[in-house]
């Protein structure tokens, strides 16, 4: 069973971080990654800060696309899948077919993880390489910090998924 929900968690998992970049972008779309060329510059002429409704519009609709079209057939993937073979149920894995790619893959995710989650600050300054200016803002550093461990945490939760059906094709 562990290897029938792989694919459905890990869609899961991705289209909550893209949820992210959709909430990001309707709530605040100011503080998203900047889009210019790198020896483009921008002058900003206005007093107020403009309301940006291309960005938020853009922000709504990628936010209910990836809930209707993602997120809701992965949840509705778990749960038939759980309550169809019980939480305890062993799954198509075969004895004596041990899965060595499984193991390759969940090392890296969890170096992966583990690296996002020790050193948000690079990964930070690697999306604003564009835009530096958006980094002396502290709420945007905040945002893309949270972004950044939330995405070393989902790597770091889906190795565990690929270590346990390692071990079961230990078996």
């Amino acid at each position: 069973m562990l290897a029938d929900l792989l694919f459905p968690t890990a869609l899961l998992l991705v289209s909550f971080l893209f949820l992210f970049h959709g909430l990001v972008l309707l709530l605040a779309p100011d503080k998203y990654i900047s889009t210019l060329a790198r020896d483009q510059t921008t002058i900003r002429l206005v007093r107020k800060r403009p309301v940006q409704y291309g960005q938020r519009f853009t922000g709504f609709f990628l936010t209910a696309g990836i809930l209707w079209i993602f997120t809701v057939p992965a949840i509705e993937r778990i749960l038939h899948l759980i309550s169809a073979h019980g939480v305890s149920g062993d799954g198509n894995v075969s004895p004596g077919n041990t899965r060595w790619d499984l193991l390759a893959v969940a090392i890296g995710e969890v170096l992966l993880g583990y690296f996002m989650i020790s050193w948000p600050k690079k990964w930070v300054e690697a999306l604003f390489v564009r835009d530096k200016e958006k980094l002396q803002d502290p709420a945007t550093r905040r945002i893309w910090t949270l972004y950044i461990q939330l995405a070393g945490l989902y790597f770091s939760v889906f190795s565990l998924l690929l270590f346990v059906d390692f071990a079961k094709s230990l078996r």
